[in-house]
């Protein structure tokens, strides 16, 4: 059975005052179709998390899952976990490197074209490395450093041109970004102090790996999105920008072999990448969220309005983990903003 909270102050009173004040302080617009949250919009959450098929805990396992703001947790829900546990977000971490470089360059406006952009919407060509592969590399006793890690694999510090230009989801974009930026000496406690220093979040690097080194927990990953949704890390600003088409079979809306290589989401959907995050636009299913699922089902976001971000932190071995995850958090994101529950698949 599902537990679920309301974690504003004063109760569900309160919580509807807070949709109020966040619809008339001229924040941004919602997407297209959204009507905004509502007096329903928690029970529509808490009733799509407990009762559709894409959220059952035969599906995900143990999970947590709550909606928040730049202030506050707003609802929550746990199936035989909470907030404080510690697991492998694997690519979630990608989100947080891509915001490290952007404060570090002052501003999205300032990634240079050459240097940096390639590298965060991963079309550098460095592309080597992988990502399960990378993370068992990595992990290894032997590996102390971000050049380490990088070594560890065949190839990993070597350009692909046969990649170079196309969207292909791999480690060794970011690590090499890491490497040429005076990171490649830094070992795990170097880089949790970066990211600590930098963001202003306690993240810590379980593996000197950019892309997948991060052990956390839902309670520290909301802080950063907080943080977002608050205007205090210039990656608020740069959500979404530089993007890039990653399915390679969509055609009909711009995208082809020439411009990007298979990923971790499937074919009959179409996001885009843009700075170490996806942009969930697919025409048929997508809402314009901002997110970055980890390949073992942890899935942070922050809605296309960035008045609301959402967490669903589990922690499962198999195919496609983040995928699965994001099927049903966004089913949630969806009914939290309209105030209906979704009893489909897809959002309706």
């Amino acid at each position: 059975m599902c537990k679920f909270q309301v974690r504003s102050g004063a109760g569900a009173a309160a919580l509807v005052l807070s949709f109020v004040s966040h619809v008339t302080a001229g924040a941004a617009a919602p997407p297209p179709g959204f009507a905004g949250p509502t007096a329903n919009s928690l029970l529509a959450a808490k009733a799509t998390a407990q009762d559709n098929a894409l959220c059952s805990q035969a599906l995900l396992g143990p999970f947590y899952w709550e909606i928040g703001d730049a202030s506050q947790i707003l609802a929550s829900g746990q199936v035989g976990s909470d907030d404080s546990v510690l697991m492998r977000v694997a690519s979630a971490s990608k989100w947080v490197y891509g915001a490290y470089v952007v404060e570090v360059r002052g501003g999205q406006a300032r990634l240079d074209p050459e240097n940096d952009l390639p590298f965060l919407n991963f079309t550098s060509g460095y592309s080597n490395m992988g990502n399960m592969s990378a993370a068992q590399a990595c992990a290894a006793d032997r590996v102390n450093t971000v050049d380490d890690c990088m070594k560890a694999v065949p190839g990993g510090s070597q350009q692909n041109s046969a990649t170079t230009g196309k969207f292909d989801y791999d480690s060794g974009h970011l690590q090499k970004h890491a490497s040429l930026n005076s990171m490649g000496d830094l070992a795990n406690p170097d880089l949790s102090a970066g990211a600590l220093n930098t963001l202003g979040v306690p993240f810590i690097y379980g593996e000197p790996l950019l892309a997948g080194g991060l052990y956390t927990n839902a309670s520290t990953y909301r802080q950063y999105l907080q943080r977002l949704l608050a205007g205090a890390l210039k990656m608020s600003n740069a959500l979404g920008t530089h993007p890039v088409c990653t399915n390679p079979s969509d055609l009909q809306h711009g995208c082809s072999p020439a411009l990007a290589l298979p990923g971790p989401i499937p074919s009959n959907e179409s996001w885009h990448y843009s700075l170490g995050h996806w942009v969930e636009d697919d025409p048929a299913v997508g809402d314009g969220a901002f997110s970055s699922p980890g390949s073992f089902g942890f899935y942070p976001w922050i809605e296309a309005g960035k008045r609301y971000y959402g967490i669903l932190a589990r922690d499962s071995d198999g195919d496609q983990q983040g995928y699965v995850s994001a099927q049903c958090g966004r089913l949630i994101r969806h009914a939290w903003l309209t105030g209906r529950e979704q009893k489909s698949s897809a959002p309706d």
